[in-house]
């Protein structure tokens, strides 16, 4: 509770200090420092549907995000091209730097398996709340479309519902997963056959590579 209520102080500041300016009609992305919290743990004990996590290779940062504040797919694109378009455009017209999350299968026109349907040929989301580990130090992150408000007092209103929804006990005890089933596909004799079967295309140089 402490937390939340030193993040909302910090937002409730920023908008004092007008540096929250929702005329400006494009993706505004607030970031605040906060106290060291692991962000897988924060998002393992979060309940919105939508979870991302990534981990940088290069200085070993992390982010930890749920919610959509913006996401493009066939549903909402008119092809890929259109999706990486348009998010170009909101990264190039935002204030601060909005980073989406995302790819693309291999086959883009390929059906979605009943596993991918969801996430369909393609799909890039920009997180609602980001949490950032970097530097020895944390950040919480809000993105959020200015457009969608009509006053500050709007947007802050918005904002405390969001604080309010997640979840800062982190000392929690979460049950040890325990496996039930297990299904291979294929099967492992399959897989030795299939492995074999494509070393000998290798070899005949009739397939340069596979990609698993």
């Amino acid at each position: 509770m402490k937390l939340k209520n030193k993040i909302i102080d910090m937002i409730d500041n920023a908008s004092e200090c007008c540096v929250i300016d929702i005329t400006a009609r494009n993706v505004v992305r607030l970031e605040f420092e906060i106290c060291s919290i692991d962000p897988l743990k924060w998002l393992s004990v979060q309940s919105d549907p939508v979870k991302l996590f990534w981990k940088e290779r290069s200085d070993g940062s992390s982010i930890a995000a749920i919610g959509k504040c913006i996401d493009f797919t066939p549903r909402n694109s008119a092809s890929l091209e259109d999706a990486l378009v348009r998010c170009q455009a909101i990264v190039n017209n935002s204030d601060g730097v909005p980073r989406f999350y995302g790819g693309l299968c291999f086959g883009e026109n390929k059906p979605c398996s009943d596993e991918w349907y969801n996430f369909c040929s393609f799909a890039f989301i920009l997180p609602q709340i980001e949490i950032i580990s970097r530097d020895g130090a944390t950040f919480i992150v809000f993105n959020f479309q200015s457009e969608l408000y009509e006053t500050t007092d709007d947007l802050k209103k918005h904002l405390r519902s969001l604080i309010d929804r997640m979840n800062f006990n982190l000392d929690c005890s979460v049950n040890k997963s325990v496996i039930i089933d297990r299904i291979d596909l294929p099967p492992e004799q399959k897989w030795k056959t299939d492995v074999r079967h494509i070393i000998a295309e290798i070899n005949k140089h009739n397939i340069d590579k596979v990609v698993l």
